[in-house]
């Protein structure tokens, strides 16, 4: 697929890029957006294309800069809104701030591309307590969780994520032609098109589905490349559906179980909920949203059962809930936490 279009055609499709970019990455997007974003992308094989450069441009930038990409984002929001009462501060901005991205961005397009079945990886990390919403060119959506780190790598005929650390709800555009692959340690997800949590915690891997229908399995790692999609698997993959979760431990795959698919990436909202889950992930996952350091000294006090919902934003809170429940104490010492039995 050829990224050379004419100078004027070329510059109205990145400011469009730009546009979903900045619609996509509001608090709030609604499912006519999602569809009219979808439909876009079908609409020119040169979109999806443009789409990507605008994204990897804003995600390079915003390595070094948050304050830059956030301007930028605020300056295209405002070209779209127009020049109403209150917004005037911000027309040099628009100005110049645009004009300076969509060059930027042109002048990748027209760059001479290498062949489109080599897939670019883009690395997103994020901070303790932190979020991330993520559109990738097929259409494609992650939310990254607090304190995680995952690659993506899409080509013509590839796509698969990598997630290094943490947690990602993904809401997969369906694409019969490239399946989509997720790997977390020693485990690999493949799915078609559907919506799914993966999450890492010390001990184990997990997958959960809200809907549709994933494929989980463990990767030989004496075989193939290495690569997510040409890894053989240790035994034949574990098949989940909307409502069911799964846990991988020590390279086995553990029973497949019923969860809420409410629960399933309620952390957007700030919701860590928990049924019959032990001490550990639920101390694991206050790890990810409090720059105090959360253990748990006793082994046995890990497998403790815990059926709950806490707030993500008050760990503090979440602590003294679980002392007042469960046979547990919480002992302060400066940054640390220590989860002890009472």
């Amino acid at each position: 697929m050829s990224t050379a279009f004419d100078k004027q055609t070329g510059q109205a499709r990145v400011e469009i890029a730009l546009d979903w970019h900045a619609r996509l990455n509001d608090d709030i997007v609604s499912l006519e957006e999602r569809r009219a974003f979808f439909e876009w992308l079908k609409a020119d094989e040169a979109n999806p294309d443009a789409f990507a450069h605008a994204q990897q441009f804003l995600d390079s930038v915003s390595a070094l800069d948050a304050t830059r990409v956030a301007d930028i984002r605020r300056a295209q929001a405002t070209k779209n809104q127009g020049a109403r009462l209150g917004l005037r501060r911000w027309q040099g901005l628009v100005a110049c701030t645009l004009l300076f991205v969509v060059s930027a961005i042109l002048v990748t397009l027209n760059e001479p591309s290498t062949t489109t079945s080599t897939p670019v990886s883009t690395s997103y990390v994020t901070d303790i307590g932190g979020l991330q919403e993520i559109t990738l060119s097929d259409g494609s959506m992650i939310s990254l969780g607090a304190d995680s780190h995952l690659d993506a790598s899409l080509s013509a005929d590839t796509r698969h994520v990598i997630l290094h650390r943490g947690v990602a709800l993904f809401r997969v555009s369906p694409d019969a032609d490239r399946p989509f692959y997720v790997k977390a340690r020693d485990m690999r997800v493949q799915v078609v098109g559907t919506r799914f949590e993966v999450k890492l915690t010390p001990e184990k891997a997990q997958v959960a589905v809200a809907e549709g229908l994933v494929q989980v399995g463990i990767e030989n790692k004496q075989s193939g490349s290495g690569a997510v999609e040409d890894s053989g698997l240790v035994e034949p993959a574990r098949s989940l559906s909307a409502g069911q979760q799964i846990r991988i431990s020590a390279r086995a795959l553990g029973d497949v179980v019923t969860v809420s698919t409410a629960s399933i990436g309620a952390w957007r909202r700030n919701r860590l909920i928990y049924e019959n889950a032990p001490l550990a992930d639920v101390i694991a996952d206050a790890n990810r949203y409090d720059k105090r350091d959360l253990s748990i000294l006793d082994d046995r006090l890990k497998a403790l059962s815990v059926t709950a919902t806490f707030n993500a934003a008050d760990i503090d809170r979440m602590l003294a809930a679980l002392s007042e429940v469960y046979p547990v104490e919480i002992e302060v010492d400066d940054d640390r936490i220590i989860i002890k039995p009472r």
